[in-house]
């Protein structure tokens, strides 16, 4: 995976890192930036891996990894 941010969740991770991810899942980028999600992780041959939306006063993180 490639960090796509500076966002606190990544600020300390490498810029790539393995990651195990399942290759029956798929989650359109454009179309989880268009409802308001921050995507904090990708790679090209897989998608997006890891992304974050604020919600009030929370922070829900989402992994989309192996299945």
């Amino acid at each position: 995976m490639e960090k796509n941010t500076l966002h606190p969740l990544t600020a300390s991770v490498p810029l790539y890192w393995m990651v195990p991810h399942s290759r029956h899942n798929t989650l359109p980028e454009a179309e989880l930036r268009q409802c308001g999600y921050q995507i904090l992780s990708s790679a090209p041959t897989v998608g997006v891996d890891s992304f974050t939306k604020p919600v009030g006063q929370s922070q829900f993180l989402f992994l989309a990894g192996p299945s």
